[in-house]
Parts: C-alpha cells; sequence; structure tokens
C-alpha cells in the first residue's frame, strides 16, 4: 500500500511492501512441507513409528502454524499426518503396520497444535497490522500538516513554495553524499536522509509571519525591512517547538 503527498512537486511516501512479506511465508511454508517430507523419512528409515522420531513433525507444524497462521498449520498438520499414517508401519522391519486409531489420534493431535499456534500467530499478527496501520494513519496526519504548513507558507509568496522544493531536494542531495563519509556513515542512513527531506520544507514557515509589504516587496529591502525580514527564522522556531512542546509525545 503507498501512501502519496504532493507537496509542490515533491512527493512523500509511504510503502508497506505486503508483497515481500508475503513471499517470504511462502518461501517458509514451501521449506517447512519439505521438512515435514523429510522427517517422514526420517520415521521410515529409523523403523517406524514406533521410535521417538514421530515427534520431530511438530516442528514443520509449529513453523507452518507460526508463520501462516491457524488455516496453513491446520492444512500442513493433516498432510504431515498422513505422511506418518496409514501407510507408514508401526514397524518396518518386521512389516507390523499401524492401527488406525494410533495415526488418527497423531493427526488429530498435530491439527490440535497446529490451530492453538496458528491461533495466537494470528491474532498478534493482527495485532501487528493494527499497530502499522494506526502508524500509517500518523505518517499521513504528519504529512497533512506539512503540506498545509508549506501550502500556507507558499499562498504568501509563490517564490517561497520553490525555494522550499529546492531546499528539500538539496537537503537529500547533501545528506546522502555526506552518508559516504567515514565521520557520518554510523549516523545518516536511508531513515534520516528522508527525515531530512521531510522536515526541509518547514525551514521558512516563519514567513507566514511577515508583512506582505516586506515579503512581497519587489524592490531592494531597506535596512529595517532586511531585519523584520530575518524575524521569520525566530518565528518559525518558535511554533515548531511550541509544536514539540504540546505534541512531544
Amino acid at each position: 500500500m503507498d501512501s502519496v503527498w504532493q507537496v509542490s512537486g515533491m512527493q512523500f511516501s509511504l510503502k508497506l511492501n505486503s508483497k515481500e512479506i508475503s513471499i517470504r511465508s511462502g518461501i517458509i511454508l514451501l521449506l517447512s512441507y519439505i521438512l515435514a517430507a523429510a522427517t517422514a523419512f526420517v520415521v521410515y528409515y529409523a523403523g517406524g513409528t514406533s521410535k521417538v522420531y514421530t515427534n520431530l513433525m511438530y516442528i514443520p507444524i509449529t513453523i507452518a502454524a507460526s508463520t501462516n497462521g491457524k488455516r496453513h498449520g491446520i492444512i500442513h498438520a493433516t498432510a504431515g499426518g498422513l505422511l506418518l499414517g496409514p501407510f507408514m508401519p508401526l514397524d518396518v522391519e518386521k512389516g507390523i503396520m499401524q492401527a488406525p486409531v494410533n495415526w488418527i489420534i497423531r493427526v488429530v493431535m498435530y491439527v490440535i497444535i497446529a490451530y492453538v499456534i496458528g491461533f495466537f500467530a494470528d491474532h498478534y499478527r493482527q495485532e501487528l497490522l493494527n499497530v502499522r496501520k494506526r502508524d500509517h494513519e500518523i505518517f499521513e496526519a504528519h504529512m497533512a500538516t506539512i503540506y498545509f504548513l508549506v501550502k500556507l507558507a507558499e499562498s504568501r509568496d509563490y517564490n517561497t513554495g520553490e525555494h522550499v522544493v529546492r531546499v528539500a531536494e538539496l537537503c537529500r542531495l547533501l545528506a546522502g553524499k555526506l552518508r559516504n563519509r567515514e565521520k557520518y556513515k554510523n549516523y545518516i542512513n536511508d531513515s534520516f536522509i528522508e527525515y531530512i527531506f521531510k522536515a526541509a520544507p518547514l525551514h521558512d514557515i516563519g514567513k507566514v509571519g511577515i508583512p506582505d509589504s516586506i515579503l512581497l516587496k519587489p524592490g531592494k529591502l531597506t535596512p529595517e525591512e532586511f531585519e523584520i525580514m530575518k524575524t521569520h527564522t525566530v518565528i518559525g522556531e518558535e511554533t515548531l517547538l511550541e509544536v514539540k512542546r504540546r505534541y512531544s509525545g
């Protein structure tokens, strides 16, 4: 799922790559089936289900249920139980087959274990998705605030709007260059660069407090007007610090 904000030509994006998660879960599920088949071979060549090796089947069942939920866990448990079921001898050397009740009970136990593990895995997975959803909503709220403030500054002075775009891009480029230096490589990462890029448009937000007669003056500013213009940095700082004080959590 992508959330994209367009702010004066800049794109702010948050990508929750569920496709990668699905691929990873699918690979783990496939490996668990391979492990289940390997377990069946171990049980057979160890002498049959009379040996303790049937308990090894709990490993792939646990992996499948914990990573893919109770539905896949139950399917996996049933398949694993059948692998050690009617066609798996109780004693290979003596050619003794299992009584049906034995392997049926084993399948039921596998399914119960898979259901319990899968139930809690699904529960915590849903909780994680809820947390990610809330984080995404908070992110969108932050982006909406930045968008509002930047557009507010831009509405006063179009040049300011173009300027914040350039500054944001330059900040991202400079941060990317600094990351390659030994002094900063432990501090600057992709997240740091993205935060810099997102925050940079706010550097001129204090201009909303500058009178139009000065902000939009076509000619050169007088020394007095220039002093007033310079106060936009203080206005911006005080505004952002007040926001930080009120909403620091």
